[in-house]
């Protein structure tokens, strides 16, 4: 049998003002005085003892989101590794095929960005209506910068969209969800398609310096499960 604490007598009062507050969450020192005034006597740390494994979050529902077949392309950067020999890889994924194009490089910077996004618009043969982004300096001068919905681009990739002839748009901020597609092969390239070195050496083993061409096996798109395609 577990032994009688202070709190014991006012833990269904805490956890029904927890519930009742759902999904904000009441601060332990506001709990502490509202108990206080019930006759509690204890300390602060055995409140939040008892509350820490009830300050659970809820996981957001994942809501697929599909686009139809050239209405939207999501690219971004991930990294592999930093420090005095950098190296990071740009992926450029379709939104309907899921087919993906993959450039290493050593910077993420905006002339990076662009020289990349050309690359891979020549390799896929067309332009989406769209391309999707994170909120970089890079992609982004100013969220909103206009007005609601109407940013400050950055002026480079401005220049590549008026010479392609897509319109840039910005994923939510905080909700890396929102590019899901292109930031699913990142976890392959970083730790199925680099492999280390031999402990020998203390430099990695060099990835490729160019991409496959499109048309190879190592380019081609599994059927999608959402679309059938």
């Amino acid at each position: 049998m577990a032994r009688p604490t202070k709190l014991g007598p006012f833990e269904a009062y805490v956890q029904e003002r927890i519930e009742a507050a759902k999904p904000h969450w009441i601060p332990a020192v506001v709990l502490a005085r509202e108990i206080r005034d019930l006759g509690y006597t204890g300390g602060l740390t055995q409140l939040k003892m008892f509350i820490n494994p009830l300050k659970r979050v809820d996981a957001e529902p994942v809501v697929r989101f599909e686009t139809p077949p050239g209405a939207q392309m999501q690219a971004d950067f991930t990294v592999i590794r930093r420090g005095r020999d950098p190296l990071l890889a740009f992926v450029a994924t379709l939104g309907y095929s899921r087919a993906s194009f993959v450039r290493f490089t050593v910077s993420e910077d905006a002339e990076t960005l662009c020289a990349c996004l050309r690359e891979a618009l020549v390799c896929f043969g067309g332009v989406p209506q769209h391309i999707l982004f994170d909120n970089t300096k890079t992609v982004v001068i100013e969220r909103d910068g206009h007005g609601d919905g109407l940013h400050r681009w950055h002026a480079k990739l401005l220049a590549v969209a008026d010479e392609f002839g897509f319109q840039p748009r910005l994923c939510r901020p905080y909700r890396a969800k929102t590019k899901g597609k292109v930031e699913r092969p990142f976890s392959y390239i970083r730790q199925d398609f680099i492999w280390p070195a031999p402990s020998a050496t203390d430099t990695p083993c060099a990835p490729p310096t160019c991409p496959a061409p499109c048309n190879s096996p190592a380019r081609s798109a599994p059927v999608n499960a959402s679309t059938g395609h």
